[in-house]
């Protein structure tokens, strides 16, 4: 042992006195490469290695959004006119692209003693059923809230007829959740039936809920007791008791800070969402994350436009509402603080107050309907045709 360790010994004093000899490598400075974004926003330089935004540009009349094109294969979400992508060594370039909606109009009517609005084109795939949440009504998916109207003509364009009705209950505007006679499902079947009898409708098939919030729970009972093909539920876990039975594929569009009312609320929905995909049951699970505010984010709003928009976004920023990367510093449902950064030229305007704040929700990933999953919602239903 003596002998080895003799023989070891100016080895290891060699191979400590080269380390330490050894020169550090001079660290290399960050590639900085060009993001292109036609028909959008978020052009500009970035790091490689870096994570960046891009947005399409509100559409057209008579269009909504398609997908990107370009330098798609890191896209997150290429159908989607929100997505996040890494920078590549080469640069980034990506073009929005658009597709066509058929000019339409809903007709409302009274069917039954309850409300309804709907559009069915022909050769339709199937009938959508959207939920409001609660305190809302059948017109909040048609011209008073830009998420929820941008959804319907997506679903229109996709090939989707679409029947809105509104809760029976137009005091506290809320769904039912009873599970024998349910005065709300009652009034749907009857809306339904209405249609078909005079060939309005002519197929009832392929039945698809959509709730948002309180509706959520609502769409979840219905789906389940009526075997709708499919359910979308934003914002809201659903009924729990509801996920230990129901056979009806289902997909979750929840909101990472929608929390305030009930803090398990992701937790709740990830956990309904796994009885559904422990049992079999096709199902599918996404968070809507914050996303910064951008200049123009505001023109999305029908009658803002460019300058509007980077005047609102001008006054959030000195206000001191956005952080250095321009997300919102404190939760807007919570503080209404950004409400005294703007000017009276905007806050004087109540119903642009409220489109405001909407899209202020959406960008927090707060209890709000959102546009960004319009494509995965679409996809879920097609996979059930």
């Amino acid at each position: 042992m003596l002998k080895m360790w003799m023989f070891t010994l100016p080895m290891l004093l060699l191979m400590a006195c080269s380390k330490d000899s050894t020169t550090e490598p001079t660290p290399q400075p960050a590639t900085t490469v060009t993001i292109q974004v036609t028909n959008g926003y978020g052009s500009g330089t970035a790091t490689v290695g870096d994570s960046v935004y891009a947005w399409a540009n509100p559409p057209a009349t008579g269009m909504v959004f398609d997908a990107w094109t370009g330098d798609v294969s890191g896209l997150k979400y290429p159908n989607e006119w929100k997505t996040k992508v890494g920078v590549p060594v080469n640069g980034l370039n990506l073009t929005a692209t658009y597709k066509t909606v058929v000019a339409f109009q809903f007709v409302n009517e009274t069917i039954n003693g309850a409300q309804a609005y709907y559009y069915v084109p022909a050769n339709y795939k199937g009938v959508i059923l959207p939920f409001h949440g609660a305190g809302g009504s059948a017109g909040g998916w048609i011209d008073t809230n830009v998420e929820n109207e941008n959804f319907v003509r997506y679903a229109v364009a996709s090939g989707y007829a679409v029947v809105i009705a509104e809760s029976q209950d137009r005091t506290n505007k809320r769904w039912s959740i009873a599970t024998t006679n349910n005065p709300d499902i009652n009034a749907i079947n009857a809306i339904l039936a209405n249609l078909k009898q005079r060939a309005i409708l002519p197929d009832q098939g392929n039945l698809f809920g959509v709730g948002m919030s309180q509706g959520s729970g609502f769409c979840s009972l219905i789906t389940a007791l009526n075997r709708y093909q499919a359910g979308a539920l934003y914002c809201v876990p659903g009924i729990g008791a509801v996920m230990d039975a129901t056979t009806v594929p289902l997909l979750w569009n929840i909101s990472r800070n929608d929390v305030a009312e009930e803090p398990t609320r992701l937790a709740d929905a990830y956990a309904n969402y796994q009885k559904l995909a422990g049992r079999g049951i096709r199902a599918e699970f996404y968070v809507n994350e914050p996303s910064p505010v951008y200049p123009e984010r505001f023109t999305a709003i029908p009658g803002v436009d460019r300058a509007t928009s980077n005047q609102i976004y001008d006054e959030l920023k000195k206000g001191g509402q956005l952080d250095a990367n321009n997300f919102f510093r404190t939760n807007p449902r919570q503080s209404e603080a950004w409400k005294g950064a703007l000017s009276s030229s905007i806050t004087g305007n109540k119903a642009l107050m409220n489109s405001i704040e909407d899209q202020i929700w959406v960008c927090y990933a707060e209890h709000k309907f959102h546009k960004d999953a319009n494509a995965r919602t679409i996809s879920f239903f097609d996979q059930s045709l």
